[in-house]
C-alpha cells in the first residue's frame, strides 16, 4: 500500500510536469499512454492492496487474539483453587477481554507498519538516488525519519507511564462498576452504596484525565511528523531547483521528488498511534504472560 501510494503521487507529479513541458515545447513527441496506464495501475494496486491488508491482516490478528483469549482463560482455570478464590471478577475479566484486545495492536499498529515503512523508505531512497542523486534521497528520507524517530522516542518516555496509569484507572473503574452490579443490595443495606458510586466515578474521571494527557502526547508526535513533512518538501523543492539549474535532472524529476517527499509522510504516520499504544501493550503483555505459562 505504501509503495503504491508513494509511487502514484510521485508518478502523477512527474507526468503532469512532463506533459506541461511537452505542451509548451514545439515539435516534441511525448508518450502519454504508458505513464497514464502506470497511474491507473498503481491506483488499482493500492486499492487492492488496502483491501487485502484489511482482510488478511485483521483476519489473522483476530484469529490470534481468539486463540490467545482461550489460552488466558485456560491459564486462569489452571490456577490453584485458593488463588482463584482471591482473584476478583474485575481483574479476571480484564485479563481475558481487555488485555487480549490490547495485544492485537502489536502486529497491526507496530510490527507491520514498521516493516512496511522500512520497505517504503528503502524503495524510495533507491529510486530517488538513481533519478536525482543521493543528496536528494538522503534529504527526503532523513528529513522524515530523523524527526519521526526522535518524536517517537520522546513520546514513548512520556506515554508509557501514562498508559499504565490509565489502564490501572480503567481496571479500578471496571472493578468498582462490577461490584455495584453484583453486590448492590448488600452495599445499600450497609450504607456503602454512595461511597462505592463515588469511587467508581472517581476512577472513571481519573481514567479520562490520563487518556486526555496521552492524547496530548500523541498530538505532539503528529505535529512533529507534519512539520517534518513540510521541511522535507521544502528541501526537495530547493534541491530540485538547484539540480535543474546545474543540469543534473529535468523539472519533471524535480517535481517527482517533491511529491515523493509529500507521500512518504504516510509511512511514518502510524508512529503516533504506536507511541500511544505501546504502554498499553506492554502492560497487557506483563499480565497475560503468566497465564500462558500455566
Amino acid at each position: 500500500v505504501l509503495l503504491a501510494g508513494s509511487g502514484l503521487l510521485a508518478l502523477s507529479g512527474w507526468f503532469i510536469t512532463a506533459s506541461a513541458i511537452a505542451g509548451m515545447t514545439a515539435g516534441v513527441m511525448f508518450d502519454v499512454f504508458r505513464p497514464a496506464a502506470s497511474v491507473r495501475g498503481l491506483a488499482l494496486i493500492r486499492t487492492g492492496a488496502r483491501y487485502a491488508e484489511r482482510m488478511l491482516g485483521h483476519d489473522a490478528t483476530l484469529r490470534a487474539v481468539a486463540g490467545l483469549r482461550g489460552a488466558v482463560l485456560a491459564g486462569l482455570a489452571a490456577l490453584p483453587w485458593p488463588e482463584q478464590q482471591r482473584l476478583r471478577r474485575g481483574p479476571a475479566l480484564a485479563r481475558v477481554v481487555a488485555d487480549t484486545d490490547a495485544l492485537d495492536g502489536l502486529p497491526l499498529r507496530i510490527v507491520l507498519p514498521a516493516l512496511a515503512a522500512l520497505l517504503a523508505f528503502a524503495g524510495a531512497f533507491a529510486l530517488i538516488a538513481w533519478l536525482a542523486g543521493w543528496q536528494m534521497a538522503v534529504w527526503i528520507c532523513g528529513a522524515h525519519l530523523g524527526p519521526a524517530l526522535a518524536a517517537a522516542g520522546w513520546g514513548l518516555r512520556r506515554a508509557t507511564g501514562l498508559a499504565r496509569q490509565a489502564l490501572r484507572a480503567e481496571r479500578d473503574f471496571r472493578s468498582h462498576a462490577l461490584d455495584l452490579v453484583a453486590v448492590r443490595d448488600d452495599l445499600a443495606v450497609h450504607g456503602r452504596l454512595p461511597a462505592q458510586i463515588a469511587r467508581a466515578m472517581a476512577a472513571e474521571a481519573e481514567a479520562a484525565r490520563l487518556t486526555a494527557r496521552l492524547d496530548a502526547v500523541e498530538r505532539a508526535v503528529a505535529l512533529t511528523q507534519e512539520l517534518a513533512r513540510i521541511v522535507a518538501m521544502a528541501g526537495a523543492l530547493g534541491l530540485g531547483a538547484t539540480g535543474i539549474r546545474l543540469g543534473m535532472f529535468g523539472p519533471a524529476i524535480a517535481a517527482m521528488c517533491f511529491f515523493a517527499a509529500m507521500a512518504l509522510a504516510e509511512a511514518t504516520a502510524p508512529l503516533r498511534r504506536a507511541v500511544a499504544d505501546w504502554g498499553r501493550i506492554r502492560d497487557a503483555a506483563d499480565r497475560v504472560a503468566p497465564m500462558l505459562e500455566q
